[in-house]
């Protein structure tokens, strides 16, 4: 910590040592609606004095050794009803997280999968290693998805392919040897293709 006592400047590194994260609370944050839900104050008075941490500038590499795990149990998103299910993953990175006196802060760096498992409705899926999550400094933090996770169903192995951003995920699905999106969600949810399943179970699905 150098400079002056009201205008600080943090710089430095600091490591993970078996770290965790609750990804099930950082999911509700970051897919909150950004619209204001309270009323509006009245015209603005004399400008407030800075806080300490707005007149703090900050450039800290973060360095995860591969040892962070990122967890979440019944995991919602604010916009949906549907449970996302559960997590348990452990990632490693390198992380680069910077402030300016009197702005945001951003993180730049990427985030890379170690191992770990998803569960869904009962099924568990392995994330694949090198499954990455990166962040592209931008405001507010919406960091890239490139994981993928997979499971074998009834001689398939069914994929799931996360990409798009956190506040904007977008879910594939694939398998090996290759079937339809609608086949695989049936494999995934009843264990049986979806030309197999009685009508109430193709409503549901």
């Amino acid at each position: 910590v150098t400079g002056e006592a009201a205008k600080p400047q943090i710089t430095g590194l600091m490591r993970t040592q078996a770290g965790r994260l609750e990804v099930d609370q950082l999911l509700e944050q970051l897919t909150r609606s950004p619209y204001r839900t309270e009323a509006m104050a009245g015209p603005p008075g004399p400008a407030a004095t800075p806080s300490l941490y707005e007149a703090t500038a900050v450039d800290v590499r973060v360095a995860l050794q591969d040892d962070l795990v990122l967890r979440g149990r019944d995991m919602h998103a604010s916009f949906s009803r549907i449970g996302l299910g559960d997590m348990n993953v452990t990632v490693g990175g390198d992380l680069q997280i910077r402030k300016p006196p009197a702005g945001e802060h951003e993180v730049v760096g990427t985030v890379s999968v170690v191992r770990g498992f998803y569960d869904f409705q009962g099924r568990r899926f392995e994330v694949l290693r090198d499954s990455q999550i990166r962040f592209q400094g931008t405001r507010p933090i919406d960091p890239s998805l490139q994981i993928d996770a997979q499971r074998a169903i009834s001689g398939v192995t069914a994929i799931i392919n996360l990409r798009g951003t956190a506040r904007q995920p977008l879910v594939g699905l694939s398998a090996r040897p290759p079937l339809d999106e609608a086949d695989v969600l049936s494999l995934i949810v009843f264990n049986q293709p979806i030309n197999q399943l009685g009508e109430g179970q193709r409503l549901n699905l």
